[in-house]
């Protein structure tokens, strides 16, 4: 993949960064389900209203976190495990905009999620590591 930017230190820390953040936001789905199912405009009304709020907004979020942090660790030997955390930030917005075709767009913080999958997706696939010399 063609980056604009060539910087392993700079892809290594965006990487990390982006494994905290969803740590973050995994952590605060376990302690508030209710503040965050309110922010993304989910009812927690029975047990599977909480199964898949936990399944999305905190296992597949902890999955990210493991990700970023493998990603990290392997910047210059594996760049194609941030790849694959950038396209699943990014479909993330994918998904928005297909939504947005029938239901109309977010608003509130939804809006701004889709802002920061959107310019953090495409961060993490135009920043790469050092380019190794030809043999």
């Amino acid at each position: 993949m063609i980056g604009l930017i060539h910087h392993t230190p700079t892809r290594r820390a965006l990487l990390a960064i982006t494994a905290v953040v969803f740590a973050g936001l995994a952590l605060q789905t376990l302690l508030r389900p209710d503040l965050v199912a309110l922010v993304v405009g989910n009812g927690l009304r029975s047990a599977n209203d909480y199964s898949e709020l936990h399944a999305i907004y905190a296992g597949l979020w902890l999955g990210h976190t493991a990700l970023g942090l493998l990603a990290a660790r392997h910047v210059d030997r594996q760049p194609l495990l941030g790849d694959v955390l950038a396209l699943l930030i990014f479909s993330q917005a994918v998904g928005r905009v297909m939504s947005a075709a029938q239901w109309g767009w977010p608003d509130g913080m939804l809006r701004v999620m889709m802002a920061v999958e959107v310019i953090s997706g495409l961060t993490l696939w135009l920043v790469r590591p050092h380019r190794k010399p030809a043999v």
